[in-house]
């Protein structure tokens, strides 16, 4: 059994793959794995990770035939680690040095705890980027950690889902493998780009652990790079984000070590306002009407909300449409786009049809 289980996902970053990895295995003094996690890459990742499968025995691959997802991968990965530890790393970041995952080991096994936390530092994608350079400097004077044996388990979980003063990514955190397994064997797979780390940290929180953290800053996080970052927000992108956000609306309602978390409302309601409203901002209509007709997706004790804010959105561009007429359109385009969906299947399933309307009804159905 290998003490260190290094799990990376990747998905379509020829670009930065080669010093990911090389950053991982130039750490010295620790029994490792790397854990490589192709999420259907369409590039060169692929034939990248099979040239280190032949270079170094420590590396092994998980392939996906197309994409599922960050969390997807990740998840798969983790269930995957035969280390007494995991930790995880983005595949265009990068580890710091080549001993400081030696001293994290020594401090997680003195302290004996569930989760050690460390620094991160970020830095942007490109030097001429001053977008990302601004991010990347807000981001090294927010987020640091003292040398602490123990950290009490219910401030960390506040800081995180209800204070919003630390950060829920599982990079920068080394966990006990069992205990992070758990977490992750008790959540259902699916896509999931938006927030996934933070469904698995809080069904990880959901049972008690010993948390501690180290002052090492062990690594480096490119900013700019990656879905988070910059980019025009084309449909594609927002239906992506959706249906994120409705894999955690389910998880958040569904799942004992996640939805009885004592702050799964926070970061419930974080998502399905927060999130949610920015995703849709500067949504034309059109898009609205496509988006809403994912909104049975989402856990039935959601879809009102969702829709709402969907509705909102739509009003706050149409100031002099009321409430009703506005619920009205939304509704007729929604109802619109079904139909003609089910008008380009070989059967016209009207009664799919009639169900998918019923459930948009229902989730349009708010206060007035």
């Amino acid at each position: 059994m290998v003490t260190l289980s290094v799990v990376i996902p990747v998905y379509n970053v020829e670009k930065y793959l080669r010093e990911c990895l090389d950053s991982c295995l130039a750490q010295e003094g620790v029994d490792l794995e790397l854990v490589c996690v192709d999420d259907g890459s369409t590039d060169g990742s692929g034939k990248i990770l099979a040239e280190y499968v032949r270079r170094d025995s420590r590396v092994r691959v998980l392939s996906f035939e197309k994409n599922r997802g960050l969390f997807s991968a990740r998840r798969h990965g983790v269930l995957s680690a035969t280390g007494a530890y995991v930790l995880s790393v983005d595949s265009d970041d990068r580890l710091v040095g080549s001993d400081g995952l030696h001293r994290l080991l020594q401090a997680m096994e003195s302290t004996r705890a569930d989760l050690m936390l460390y620094g991160m530092r970020a830095f942007p994608h490109a030097a001429d980027d001053a977008e990302a350079r601004r991010h990347a400097d807000a981001f090294n004077s927010a987020f640091s950690w003292k040398d602490q044996d123990e950290i009490p388990a219910d401030d960390y979980a506040r800081a995180v889902f209800a204070d919003r003063t630390a950060l829920f990514g599982i990079c920068g955190k080394l966990f006990r493998t069992e205990c992070l397994q758990a977490a992750y064997a008790a959540l259902p797979d699916g896509y999931c780009q938006m927030a996934e780390d933070g469904l698995a940290l809080l069904t990880f929180l959901g049972s008690p652990r010993k948390i501690a953290s180290s002052s090492e800053c062990l690594y480096d996080y490119r900013i700019g790079s990656g879905m988070s970052t910059g980019g025009r927000v084309t449909l594609e992108k927002r239906r992506s984000i959706l249906r994120s956000l409705a894999h955690a609306s389910r998880c958040l309602r569904t799942v004992p070590p996640c939805r009885d978390n004592r702050y799964a409302p926070d970061f419930r309601r974080w998502l399905l306002e927060d999130v949610l409203k920015a995703t849709v901002c500067g949504c034309v209509k059109e898009d609205l009407a496509d988006l809403i007709g994912d909104v049975p997706l989402f856990a039935e004790e959601d879809r009102a909300a969702v829709a709402n804010v969907m509705l909102s959105e739509l009003e706050s561009r149409v100031p002099r449409v009321d409430r009703v007429t506005g619920r009205l359109m939304l509704v007729g385009l929604a109802v619109g786009r079904l139909i003609r969906k089910a008008m380009c299947c070989d059967v016209c399933d009207l009664s799919l049809v009639r169900r998918h309307v019923k459930e948009m009804m229902h989730g349009i159905q708010g206060q007035p």
